[in-house]
């Protein structure tokens, strides 16, 4: 995962990626299943800073959030094989906001949130970000250290019958990360 922000003033432009390969194989008498799943995420937006006072900063933004989703399915017996492919891709608007505060000059906590999609019931998605982030005041002051959680979920839907592709997900766990003022 990568997050990539600018700031000037009031305004900030923001990009997250996310990008990972999942496979998995199993195999059944004669049956050999190998799956493989390439899988991507890019959010990007602005933000815009409307209160900033007594350590609290709270941050609106809007944006959108592209979704890779590139699926391989390949089954085979002895001289023959069968691969299935499924690919999409697709594009949600979100908007959402973060609260700073900010305890001294060296710890802080952030919470964020948005939503997106077009509907709620096919194309809708959510993100949940918490960080307690360290400034050291020494020869390290332009990092700061996070460690928090976040938690990301999707439902996509498309199409009917044998060609309905369903999509719902949620990723979720620990992070750690770096950030760097220059």
């Amino acid at each position: 995962m990568l997050w990539l922000e600018a700031d000037k003033g009031n305004v900030g432009i923001f990009l997250n990626a996310l990008y990972s390969v999942l496979s998995d194989s199993a195999q059944d008498g004669i049956l050999s299943l190998n799956a493989k799943a390439h899988f991507g995420l890019i959010s990007g937006g602005i933000s815009y800073l409307i209160y900033q006072r007594n350590g609290f900063a709270f941050t609106p933004y809007a944006g959108f959030r592209y979704t890779l989703n590139d699926n391989k399915l390949t089954a085979s017996i002895p001289s023959l094989q069968i691969t299935l492919k499924d690919n999409q891709h697709w594009i949600d608007p979100l908007i959402g906001a973060r609260l700073l505060y900010q305890f001294n000059a060296p710890w802080s906590f952030t919470l964020a949130g948005d939503i997106g999609g077009t509907n709620t019931s096919t194309d809708f998605s959510y993100n949940w970000l918490a960080l307690l982030g360290y400034h050291p005041q020494t020869r390290l002051k332009c990092a700061t250290f996070y460690a928090g959680y976040r938690l990301l979920g999707q439902n996509y839907q498309r199409g009917t019958g044998a060609s309905t592709y369903v999509w719902k997900v949620k990723i979720a766990g620990p992070i750690l990360g770096v950030a760097f003022d220059v």
